[in-house]
C-alpha cells in the first residue's frame, strides 16, 4: 500500500498555478515589449518547465512511497 505525501502534492499543484498565472500575466504584459514574440517564446519555455515540474511533483506526491 502506498501513502500519499500531501506536502509534495500541494507543492506540485501550487507550482502549476504559479506557472499558469505567470504565463497569463506575461501574455498581457508582452504587448508593451519591444519584441513581443521573443518575450512570449521565453515565457512559454519557462512556464512549460515550471508546469512540467509541478505536474511531476503532484504525481509523485499522490502516488507516494511504499509503506513499510
Amino acid at each position: 500500500m502506498r501513502q500519499t505525501d500531501w506536502r509534495l502534492a500541494f507543492t506540485g499543484f501550487a507550482l502549476l498555478v504559479v506557472a499558469g498565472g505567470g504565463f497569463s500575466f506575461m501574455s498581457v504584459a508582452s504587448a508593451t515589449a519591444t519584441d513581443p514574440a521573443e518575450v512570449m517564446m521565453v515565457t512559454q519555455l519557462l512556464a512549460g518547465a515550471a508546469a512540467a515540474t509541478g505536474l511531476v511533483l503532484a504525481i509523485m506526491g499522490l502516488v507516494g512511497p511504499r509503506a513499510r
